[in-house]
């Protein structure tokens, strides 16, 4: 009987250790998978701090690389007037080209930025009534770097009074040619003392800036300065504005300025070709 109940004690005994074996077991799978899930939150949650930052330090190069874009002239010496004055700049030089190209269009009903003077707009060169007429053009010469003007002077008759030219070095804009050659022709005019003349140039954006009493911060606005100083002390001289067809001698000669020995023609000697732009000039 002894035997039975000791027999019995052992096998509930071994049931108890198995029982609780399992359950060991059971509770360490389900501690590894709560610890797996937990582990797998925490990486995700890992993973997103990653992406946050990495995302963050994209959004900072981002700025940083439009702030370069946009801000180049931050780390100079200018301060913050003188940067607003070159946004005015900016935007008077964009009214001006805004005028060019409206006026080109033939659209008049548009406000402009200065009106258009008796004389502008001229197709076909005219004879001046009384003294001088001066037309001026440039010429850009981009594969010698280079850059030029000529100016063509013409009386009351029509006859060539000068032929000159200029060359510098450096490849400029248009606009910059140009008024360089509008301030040899004014310079010239002083120079010879000439107390009535008419400058002629196909840069409405030149004599627009010159009539203008805007101040341009920068190398075309300081041409136009020199130009509008020189034109104060000239007695009786205008400037106005011409299409292409109205300034083919000028043109011809800033074409050939690079060329031109001691930078004028011989008044009794000139080429076939510029004659017969003269001769035309005279026909109408």
């Amino acid at each position: 009987m002894s035997k039975e109940i000791k027999r019995r004690s052992e096998i509930k005994e071994e049931s108890t250790r198995n029982g609780l074996l399992v359950r060991g077991k059971q509770s360490k799978k389900e501690n590894k998978g709560h610890n797996s899930t937990e582990n797998g939150k925490t990486a995700l949650k890992f993973k997103r701090r990653i992406m946050t930052f990495e995302e963050g330090k994209f959004y900072k190069d981002t700025l940083k690389g439009s702030s370069k874009a946009v801000g180049t002239r931050t780390d100079t010496t200018l301060n913050e007037d003188e940067r607003v004055r070159r946004v005015s700049d900016v935007v008077a030089f964009a009214n001006l080209s805004l005028d060019q190209w409206i006026k080109a269009q033939g659209k008049g009903n548009l406000p402009l930025l200065s009106p258009l003077k008796e004389g502008d707009g001229a197709e076909q060169w005219i004879k001046p009534s009384s003294g001088i007429k001066l037309n001026v053009d440039a010429a850009i010469f981009a594969s010698s770097f280079k850059h030029g003007f000529g100016c063509v002077v013409r009386n009351s008759d029509g006859d060539l009074v000068s032929v000159f030219a200029g060359i510098k070095d450096g490849s400029v804009a248009p606009e910059l040619a140009e008024s360089i050659g509008i301030r040899e022709a004014l310079s010239w005019l002083k120079d010879n003392a000439y107390t009535r003349a008419i400058i002629e140039t196909d840069s409405l954006v030149c004599v627009e800036a010159i009539r203008s009493e805007e101040t341009l911060v920068s190398a075309f606005g300081l041409v136009v300065d020199d130009c509008k100083n020189i034109l104060k002390n000239l007695f009786n001289v205008s400037i106005s504005f011409v299409k292409r067809s109205a300034n083919c001698a000028a043109h011809y000669v800033a074409r050939h300025s690079v060329t031109l020995a001691e930078r004028m023609f011989p008044i009794n000697s000139v080429p076939l070709n510029f004659m017969s732009i003269l001769e035309s000039d005279c026909s109408f």
